[in-house]
């Protein structure tokens, strides 16, 4: 996948699952931390935003970035409550998927509310 080459090939650690059996395994077994999950929003029988739910249990630290080619009123209907600097539409270029993941790996990590 050329997002994942173009990743590994920036620096990054990249793993990857092209379905969401394989994401949640591939978690579980994985015992060092995640730092930022990239996923498309719409996606067969578990949305972006129920996956990073999910993955988020485990993984409080855990970053998000959401992709889609949808509309913002299609993918705020699958799960995700925020897109606020987290969302890049389809299509994009690599330069700039890579500025976006630099922008939100180096953002302070939010604390939940009532976790303060």
């Amino acid at each position: 996948h050329s997002v994942s080459e173009f990743l590994s090939s920036a620096g990054y650690n990249v793993l990857e699952a092209a379905v969401r059996e394989a994401a949640l395994r591939l978690a579980a077994n994985y015992h060092d931390a995640i730092h930022l999950m990239i996923s498309d929003v719409v996606m067969p029988r578990m949305s972006g935003g129920q996956l990073a739910e999910c993955l988020g249990k485990d993984r409080p630290e855990m970053k998000l970035l959401f992709v889609s080619g949808y509309a913002e009123k299609t993918v705020l209907s699958h799960g995700v409550l925020s897109l606020a600097g987290n969302f890049l539409q389809k299509p994009f270029g690599l330069a700039t998927l890579a500025g976006k993941v630099r922008s939100i790996l180096d953002a302070p990590i939010a604390v939940p509310v009532g976790k303060q």
